[in-house]
């Protein structure tokens, strides 16, 4: 396991740039879902992981019972997670690095469930994934994953204590 982390560190600071679904291609980067604070942020994309919204434009959220989850399947190219009353799926390509933190990234809305809810929870959504497609780069931390808009902070979600499913 030390051997497939050392390799994935090596390929990905050599591989700086290139898009995310050459990197994805990396068996190196498989493996168990248990992050160290040592692996390489784009290996985290790997193992769709749930990620959980924790603040909208720089604004921190209150807790609430429904958690808003964004999930990645790089194998898929699809972005999926749990919205205030619906589930959603979006696909998503990484473009290369022109430098610094920030990796290009594309979201394209696919659909969403139909439940209705309280109208207040419906207009949350609506701007949650207005928001989510208005998206076109993103930061990668062991436990952080920020969407940015020309570099503004669109949505910041830290990563959940164990993987599992939106909904689950």
């Amino acid at each position: 396991m030390m051997v497939r982390k050392a390799v994935c560190r090596i390929l990905v600071s050599s591989l700086k740039g290139w898009p995310l679904a050459l990197l994805g291609l990396l068996a190196s980067c498989g493996g168990e879902a248990k992050l160290a604070p040592s692996d390489p942020p784009l290996c985290q994309l790997d193992k769709e992981q749930t990620w959980q919204l924790v603040s909208i434009q720089s604004r921190d959220l209150a807790p609430t019972a429904t958690a808003v989850t964004i999930v990645f399947n790089p194998q898929a190219g699809t972005a999926t997670g749990a919205a205030a009353c619906n589930e959603y799926t979006f696909a998503y390509a990484l473009g290369a690095s022109q430098g610094g933190d920030l990796t290009p990234v594309t979201l394209t809305y696919w659909g969403s469930g139909t439940v209705l809810c309280p109208e207040s929870d419906m207009n949350a959504e609506r701007r949650y994934l207005a928001l989510l497609a208005k998206a076109t780069h993103l930061s990668l931390t062991p436990y952080t994953l920020t969407l940015y808009q020309r570099g503004k902070e669109l949505l910041r979600y830290e990563l959940q204590n164990e993987t599992k499913t939106p909904r689950q």
